[in-house]
């Protein structure tokens, strides 16, 4: 029962994405890597100063930080303009489904059902399905780390081509570190331990990380004139909180019952190094993810890596032999838990079909209303919604928030840019935003700004 409600999840989440691939909204994380391909695709510079403004795309001025490495956005670049949206979700998806067939193709044959099944649960996820098939670097990033993982399991070590593949997943997406981390502690822990044993297990994994990092850095610094580490802190480094990771995790627990038993094969399993390695790795990454999970910004594609790594820790970790009563103990969880997820997923799926095409037709409808003039702009408290309706990011106002509460902008500098003639309408995720240390903003956009329209949570505003 449990693997035909894990079946009809995968084929109505499935269903949802394919149907709603291009109508979906563009996210926040995937609008500002999109909005930073257009501006290479334009051969204009990516790292500029947020403080004094960019406007060398209209009159409106630019102010971002750059958001992650952008190597993934300079993939996108070469994909055209017009489809980058819809190709970078169709390159995720393939890049996810391919990475877990991988797996499945290269697990002992005794393993394969479990990985099948495994398989069947993460397609099942809305949630994490979502977040795979997007233009964000994550599922890239995941997927990189994944294979480094599966070289490095299958060969019971790790060579320079493992310590590569996690390097670039790392620069791809800088929190896309504890698979490798995982592995790492794998063979600081394996006997012998004296230092020519460590050497020998760690140096060729090393000699890979550093072939990778050293000329992407010299890249970054010589193209950023010294300032990527500058735009990646600022963009991404917010504070950590321990009201927020309780409401992230607690809201997630039942994710953790699928890791807990996983582990616990990973762990029985340990003698064979290929499992102890694949166990440190998955292990390692677990607790970081719950560790990131006290960042603002933190969201379940988090849930990716450790994901990714379960399978392939299911793929070579051989299935107790449980007692009749644990078995069935774990069959009635394992029933329990999947009817839970396709009850999530459903829900989920559900709401996307109700909410998203008219997220999407309000903001169509903006840009056709709202921008007569092409240096007239549309701002929006979502990155991705101020992208799909200017084909840029102005001002990123998860950065732009920080930025200000943490006294790095001026809140004088955004409330301009909010009065400026070009700024003719506002998409807001619900009522116009309020930022505590700024009243200021708030006044100008509800001094601006009045409520014309509304699809769901997604309300356009209108200059009076």
């Amino acid at each position: 029962m449990a693997v035909a409600l894990l079946v009809l999840s995968s084929i109505v989440t499935t269903a949802y994405l394919v149907a709603l691939l291009r109508d979906r909204p563009v996210l926040n994380g995937e609008g500002e890597i999109l909005s930073e391909a257009a501006r290479l695709r334009l051969h204009l510079p990516l790292y500029t100063d947020p403080l004094a403004g960019a406007f060398d795309q209209g009159p409106y001025p630019t102010r971002a930080y750059v958001l992650y490495p952008p190597l993934w956005s300079w993939v996108l670049s070469f994909l055209p303009a017009k489809e980058a949206p819809l190709l970078g979700r169709v390159v995720g998806g393939l890049m996810w489904m391919g990475t877990l067939l991988l797996v499945l193709r290269t697990a002992a044959r005794r393993e394969r059902r479990a990985v099948a099944v495994a398989t069947l649960y993460l397609m099942g996820s809305h949630l994490l399905a979502t977040f795979a098939v997007c233009a964000r670097p994550d599922t890239a990033a995941v997927c990189l780390a994944a294979l480094a993982l599966l070289l490095a399991v299958r060969r019971a070590h790790a060579g320079p081509l493992c310590g590569a593949l996690f390097a670039l997943a790392a620069w791809l997406k800088p929190n896309v570190v504890g698979l490798g981390a995982g592995v790492a502690v794998a063979l600081l822990l394996e006997r012998p331990f004296s230092v020519p044993a460590l050497l020998r297990r760690l140096l060729p994994p090393l000699t890979g990380v550093l072939a990778v990092s050293v000329p992407v850095a010299c890249i970054l610094y010589a193209a950023s004139d010294g300032s990527f580490v500058d735009h990646l802190r600022l963009s991404v480094g917010q504070a950590l909180r321990l009201d927020l990771w309780w409401d992230q995790v607690s809201r997630r627990l039942l994710f953790l019952g699928p890791f807990a038993l996983v582990l616990t094969m990973g762990w029985r399993g340990r003698r064979d190094p290929r499992v102890r390695i694949a166990f440190f790795a998955v292990a390692v990454n677990l607790g970081w993810m719950l560790f990131c999970f006290a960042k603002v910004g933190a969201a379940s594609n988090y849930w990716m890596e450790p994901a990714l790594g379960a399978v392939i820790l299911v793929a070579y970790a051989p299935w107790p032999a449980w007692s009749e009563r644990t078995a069935t103990t774990i069959g009635a969880l394992a029933i329990a838990h999947a009817i839970w997820l396709a009850g999530i997923s459903a829900e989920g799926v559900l709401e996307a079909f109700e909410k998203l095409p008219a997220r999407t037709q309000l903001v169509q409808r903006a840009r056709a209303t709202c921008r007569t003039d092409p240096s007239d702009v549309i701002l929006s408290d979502s990155a991705g919604i101020e992208y799909m309706a200017n084909g840029r990011v102005l001002a990123p106002f998860f950065q732009t928030h920080a930025l200000i509460s943490a006294g790095r902008l001026p809140a004088s500098t955004w409330v301009g840019d909010v009065l400026r003639p070009e700024a003719k309408c506002f998409l807001a995720e619900g009522p116009l935003p309020d930022i505590a240390s700024a009243p200021a903003v708030h006044e100008a956009l509800t001094g601006k700004f009045v409520l014309e329209a509304e699809a769901g949570d997604l309300r356009l505003y209108r200059a009076r």
